[in-house]
């Protein structure tokens, strides 16, 4: 998978009366690192959930290289989904790479830090030859150069789904929600 539309896509789950998602849009093209600001609780992991194929639209559609998302099977979609803190299987490190490398012989993963679990989640994006990055929620701009620069290694396209514009790269697409702070009210809160 080398690019992806989200055309007018929500999801809205059965336990809950609210959109986790409402009516997004957006494009991310070959090679290109977007970043799409959603705030906090704005749906970052439910638009991963989707791309990763965990999870359906409740409305809307989703293409990839030019055709439904659902038409490729979530293996054969090459993403390397990185969220914070990175995550790691709980065994050792030679087997969380060799998934992919088929190596083994290194530590155990509980003993590493954030830095090492990002060592770790890099490794297994460039084993598989990722060719779609999805960055859930960064929080440390370092983390996210990292990720970004061996996503430009590997030509990789490359979605941030941001808090705020701090740990933004690339194109960003502002879908936070907007409120005017300054508007009188006629009755005291």
């Amino acid at each position: 998978m080398k690019w992806l539309r989200f055309e007018n896509v929500s999801v809205r789950y059965h336990y809950d009366e609210f959109y986790a998602l409402a009516d997004l849009s957006f494009e991310v093209n070959e090679g290109e690192t977007v970043s799409v600001m959603l705030g906090a609780q704005g749906g970052k992991t439910t638009a991963a959930k989707l791309i990763m194929g965990l999870l359906k639209p409740t409305c809307g559609k989703i293409t990839a290289d030019g055709a439904p998302l659902e038409e490729t099977p979530p293996k054969a979609r090459k993403i390397a989904y990185f969220c914070f803190p990175p995550l790691a299987f709980k065994t050792t490190v030679g087997k969380n790479v060799s998934r992919v490398l088929r190596l083994n012989g290194f530590g155990k993963t509980a003993s590493l830090d954030g830095e090492g679990l990002l060592k770790l989640s890099l490794a297994r994006a460039w084993a598989k030859k990722a060719e779609f990055f999805i960055v859930d929620g960064p929080t440390n701009e370092i983390f996210v150069d990292k990720i970004t620069a061996l996503a430009a290694e590997l030509g990789a396209s490359t979605l941030l789904l941001c808090d705020s514009p701090a740990s933004a790269r690339g194109r960003i697409l502002d879908f936070l929600p907007k409120f005017n702070l300054t508007e009188e009210f006629d009755e005291p809160i």
